[in-house]
């Protein structure tokens, strides 16, 4: 997974983030949440706790308690910030110029790279993981998931405008249910190393062009 920029703005009102100082806490700030993220990621949500999360970003436990005072407020912002930022580059590819068809050809190239990223995977699963257990992680998902969904519906939409609204949404349900179960059967080993990467590709957009062309 490529070092994410956390939007420090999200994190800071607009009106703290005038001072060279303020700037360096919206700093420390991002530094926290990209190396929780990792350390989520590589040793699991069971074994996070703000002991190893404050460690992982070499800064004392207090001063990350200051601004995470506890371990569901810590993970629900790198769950949330994250799953944002995935989607924020998405909304850029869905809303570029160009026909609905090619950025939605654009979209799946994209998240096809990103779901071969063994970090990516690993953190998507831990997410997954996570929110069978808490309900913050449910709901971050859940938010991240509905944002995801919009996006494919509304480029199917676009590609096939006789669709109804509900049917529009259902394919895109579709589509992404094809790119997440891939995360998990990725991660599994179960795919053969004979299956040759550009046409697996391939087959994912003959059925995504499927699922978004297809009359009623």
């Amino acid at each position: 997974m490529q070092r994410l920029t956390f939007e420090t703005g999200a994190l800071l009102p607009e009106d703290l983030m005038s001072t060279t100082q303020q700037r360096k806490r919206g700093h420390k700030l991002a530094t926290i949440l990209e190396d929780s993220r990792k350390l989520m990621q590589r040793d699991g949500y069971a074994a996070f706790t703000l002991r190893k999360a404050a460690a992982e970003a070499g800064v004392p436990l207090g001063t990350l308690q200051h601004y995470f005072p506890t371990r569901e407020v810590l993970l629900k912002t790198v769950i949330h910030q994250t799953l944002k930022q995935f989607n924020d580059e998405y909304h850029l590819i869905a809303r570029s110029g160009g026909g609905a068809a090619d950025r939605l050809t654009q979209l799946i190239s994209k998240i096809l790279t990103e779901v071969r990223d063994t970090e990516t995977r690993l953190f998507m699963l831990e997410v997954a993981a996570l929110a069978n257990h808490e309900d913050f992680a449910t709901e971050a998902l859940a938010e991240c998931y509905q944002d995801y969904i919009g996006i494919f519906a509304n480029l199917v939409a676009e590609i096939n405008p006789h669709l109804s609204k509900k049917e529009s949404h259902i394919r895109a349900v579709l589509i992404v249910s094809q790119l997440e179960g891939l995360l998990v059967v990725l991660n599994s080993g179960n795919v053969s190393p004979s299956i040759d990467g550009q046409a697996l590709d391939h087959a994912v957009h003959v059925v995504v062009n499927s699922l978004s062309t297809a009359g009623n």
